[in-house]
């Protein structure tokens, strides 16, 4: 499999073109209602979001958390073991990690 980088915006993004997408940030932000009911109607279809905060920014995290639980309401954030090897269980954690939070 190849990934391609590509910037998206949430207003275009489309779950069969980029069924994976990738953010990491240092500093605060958010989305506006649009753009968060994107998100959402994106990880209910299936998509998978995978972020880091660059350098452990506890602004980003904060940012990233408040996100997510304003694009799918009432989920919680699972710390994911560390015995989890991603690259080789990466479609069983894309499960949990869309959905669980």
């Amino acid at each position: 499999m190849q990934f391609k980088r590509q910037t998206v915006s949430l207003d275009d993004v489309d779950i069969a073109k980029q069924p994976i997408l990738y953010m990491t940030g240092l500093r605060e932000f958010k989305l506006n209602e649009k753009e968060v009911k994107h998100l959402g109607d994106y990880l209910n279809a299936g998509g998978i979001l995978f972020a880091e905060s660059a350098m452990g920014s506890e602004q980003f995290e904060l940012s990233f958390r408040a996100m997510v639980q304003s694009a799918l309401p009432g989920t919680k954030f699972e710390d994911l073991r560390r015995s989890i090897r991603f690259s080789t269980t990466f479609s069983s954690c894309s499960r949990c990690i869309t959905r669980r939070w």
